[in-house]
């Protein structure tokens, strides 16, 4: 289900300030229960065609299945399995410099970038000798360079490669409603970037441990966000510390033992 639990953080926002963006806001206001139903709906509906036309349903968190539990009644649990996504990076330590990433589509619905802006704004007068990336394009990024005009040391680098953007950073900054699991948590945690996220999706806590291996926020407290980064940005120790359990801990997500489980899968069903 997503970002069931949390569909007002991505309905009820202005979109566009414009006279018609505010009409369109107070109408979804209007119409949010009637918008939170219709989408449980959909939902169902969708289960309903895909669990009698599959063998099995493989969700990318063990918790996802919870949701399943939680909101599909007709809910076979001997149906679903989950298996999470690989990641293709092999871990690797890097020279880190005093940068905040972020990576990802730039977009005001599900990503919400225009956080990471705010949290910004708080944080570069405090902090002279850092700065923030920004790896990524979409239809908001106009928007979002307009609104960071007047902000020092803020640069968007456009759609790229990350690689090289995960080798030098030391925080990666996630300011998304929901993921269906977050590849690029995984991604940098292979380049020893410590990964900030809020607590806002079950398969978040399938990636970060809080305090160990990232730092998960209470959905979707700018002010919390701002404080938690401040105290890692002022203490290089701790911040070595979670880079060296990230490189360790990304191991679980590694190519050869996700295709494993893939493949024993596989061999299941064909045992069937």
């Amino acid at each position: 289900m997503l970002n069931y639990e949390h569909l007002a953080s991505e309905e009820l926002v202005l979109k566009e300030k414009t006279f018609v963006g505010c009409i369109k806001f107070f109408a979804r206001i209007l119409l949010y229960p009637q918008i939170r139903s219709s989408y449980l709906s959909l939902r169902k509906k969708q289960y309903d065609f895909l669990f009698p036309n599959s063998d099995i349903v493989c969700l990318l968190s063990e918790s996802h299945i919870e949701d399943f539990e939680k909101y599909y009644q007709k809910y076979d649990g001997s149906k679903i399995v989950s298996i999470s996504n690989p990641n293709s990076f092999v871990p690797q330590k890097c020279h880190k410099k005093k940068q905040l990433l972020y990576v990802g589509r730039l977009d005001g619905g599900q990503k919400r970038p225009d956080r990471l802006i705010k949290i910004w704004q708080r944080l570069y007068k405090k902090f002279p000798d850092w700065e923030m990336i920004i790896v990524g394009d979409g239809k908001e990024r106009n928007r979002l360079e307009e609104s960071a005009k007047k902000l020092e040391r803020i640069s968007f680098v456009g759609f790229q490669s990350p690689e090289q953007y995960y080798r030098d950073a030391s925080i990666l900054c996630l300011t998304s409603n929901f993921e269906g699991f977050g590849m690029v948590l995984t991604e940098a945690m292979a380049f020893g970037t410590v990964p900030f996220a809020f607590d806002s999706y079950s398969a978040v806590h399938d990636i970060i441990g809080d305090g160990r291996t990232g730092v998960l926020v209470t959905p979707f407290s700018i002010k919390e966000y701002t404080d938690k980064l401040t105290i890692l940005m002022l203490d290089e120790e701790e911040r070595n510390r979670m880079s060296e359990n990230c490189m360790k801990d990304v191991t679980r997500f590694s190519l050869d033992s996700i295709v494993d489980q893939w493949v024993h899968l596989f061999e299941t069903l064909k045992g069937e």
